[in-house]
């Protein structure tokens, strides 16, 4: 079934099933990459996508971060926790205050807005971590 801009072609009536019959396993295989293609040019798709990946990676590392401050720096579990805690609340505050600020400053729609936050994303510290 082709897929465009979300919507159902009215080329098969249901998923495996075309005009001559059922689709074998090699047309659904031939069939598989067109869609694919289509579905990764799709913008907001990629934006909530990554974005979602990227919040999973960041609650990921901040459940192991309280234990690698207790080591790295030599603090109780419970001053780890608390410092942390302060930073991450702190920062995600502030982040939302800035960001609100700015798209009304700006004057952005959704568009720009997803491309705004990819740019912004890109210029954060967590690609720099490597070096």
């Amino acid at each position: 079934m082709k897929i465009a801009a979300g919507l159902a072609s009215p080329e098969t009536s249901t998923d495996t099933e075309t005009k001559k019959g059922k689709m074998t396993v090699m047309e659904m295989a031939l069939d598989f990459w067109p869609d694919i293609k289509v579905l990764f040019s799709n913008g907001p798709y990629m934006c909530c996508t990554l974005s979602q990946a990227f919040t999973g990676f960041l609650i990921g590392a901040c459940s192991f971060l309280p234990k690698l401050v207790q080591i790295g720096l030599k603090f109780e579990p419970s001053q780890a926790s608390f410092y942390l805690g302060t930073v991450l609340v702190s920062a995600a505050g502030g982040g939302y205050l800035i960001g609100g600020y700015l798209s009304q400053k700006l004057k952005m729609d959704g568009k720009s807005a997803a491309k705004y936050g990819l740019y912004s994303l890109s210029l954060g510290p967590f690609p720099r971590l490597a070096c």
